[in-house]
């Protein structure tokens, strides 16, 4: 029974780190009146209301700006930044814009972090493009409070066709999740799912092999709505993995990598919590995990209670990844450059080219040397402090 329970849970996680809805059209200044009649008037003062706006305001060139910062709440640096991706003529597109948002639960900070990151909303059609998508989150049940973090975060969805895009990747999550709340959840924890191509192109046949393998709807749902990124990679990778996590979970080899891990201080119980962590930490080989342990542990000086908390972190190449990138925060820490209790996961299981700007190009200014430390041209720590 626990090795059928270690399997699914297994399957579950282990591609994590690696890989009818009918909207009832409102019209929208009919709409703004029903708002403005249920709640107290907004406090988001507009300095360039529809009645006073003057022909000089529309053909100022600086309108744009002054809106960004006066309007928006935006500082003159950001509001020159975006005013070269917006160009705004007169304050009617935008307000009729902020005002309908503010109706489904947007703040002023909100608007101004979504103005910020999407400054082309201000040019999307109210009534014609956002409301109907409005509508549509409502209606599926996600609250008000719930839209303006969608949106902000995922802010690519005031774009898509809500006919060709929107409903047919809902109707897909419907349909395997079979209950609406864990479709609300899979959306509000992955919103990209709305418009990825991997929900067309994947998710179906992939769960359709997770059943195929004998795995029940519950743990199914709970891959979907947990890491539904995993769920969507690429049909053939995602075979792939599941049969690696089916074929190689057996007693004895799980026996034998929990020895390895004992070595190092784990006990059996955080073998187990390390697994549903980071399933692929019990299927690595015993060479695999004794080199990287070592050189983390007795090398960097890493605790091996960190490492138990964030498994993944054993899983990348040790000489081309986990060994550069450990020299170069070794040397940020001893400059004070970096947080003493920086989790090593941080450097470890991000992607080289942020790694490279976060940790390299950002104190190579003051860490000369810092690049050569990274490519391994230095052999002593030393030689850069």
């Amino acid at each position: 029974m626990m090795l059928t329970l270690l399997k699914q849970r297994s399957l579950i996680s282990t591609l994590a780190p690696s890989f009818p809805f009918i909207t009832t059209r409102t019209h929208f200044s009919s709409l703004l009146q029903q708002q403005q009649q249920q709640h107290k008037p907004s406090i988001f003062l507009n300095p360039f209301s529809s009645k006073s706006k003057s022909k000089s305001q529309t053909k100022n060139p600086n309108f744009t700006l002054s809106y960004l910062i006066n309007t928006c709440n935006l500082s003159p640096a950001w509001a020159l930044k975006l005013s070269k991706r917006v160009h705004l003529k007169s304050p009617d597109q935008p307000n009729a814009v902020l005002n309908l948002l503010k109706t489904f639960g947007f703040s002023e900070l909100q608007l101004s972090l979504l103005v910020k990151r999407f400054p082309i909303v201000l040019k999307i059609k109210p009534e014609k493009t956002i409301l109907p998508k409005l509508q549509f989150f409502l209606s599926i049940g996600l609250s008000t409070s719930d839209l303006p973090k969608l949106l902000i975060g995922n802010s690519v969805l005031l774009e898509g066709s809500l006919k060709y895009c929107l409903v047919p990747r809902y109707n897909i999550l419907s349909t395997v999740l079979r209950d609406r709340d864990k479709v609300v959840l899979a959306l509000k924890r992955v919103p990209w799912c709305l418009t990825g191509r991997g929900l067309i192109n994947h998710l179906i046949p992939n769960v359709e092999h997770l059943r195929g393998v004998g795995v029940p709807q519950g743990p199914i749902a709970h891959l979907v709505c947990n890491h539904l990124g995993v769920v969507c990679v690429e049909h053939t990778k995602f075979v792939e993995a599941v049969e690696k996590v089916v074929v190689g979970t057996s007693k004895e080899a799980w026996e034998k990598r929990v020895e390895v891990y004992e070595r190092w201080g784990w006990s059996n119980e955080m073998c187990l919590c390390a697994f549903r962590r980071y399933p692929q930490c019990m299927l690595m080989s015993e060479d695999k995990v004794m080199r990287t342990m070592r050189f983390l542990v007795k090398d960097m000086g890493w605790p091996a209670e960190d490492i138990f908390r964030t498994p993944g972190v054993l899983s990348p190449n040790l000489e081309k990844t986990i060994m550069p990138r450990s020299r170069v925060m070794k040397v940020l820490k001893e400059r004070g450059l970096v947080k003493s209790d920086s989790r090593l996961s941080s450097a470890i299981l991000i992607t080289e080219k942020l790694f490279l700007e976060k940790f390299v190009g950002r104190f190579q200014d003051r860490v000369p040397g810092l690049m050569e430390v990274y490519k391994g041209h230095v052999d002593h720590l030393d030689s850069v402090l």
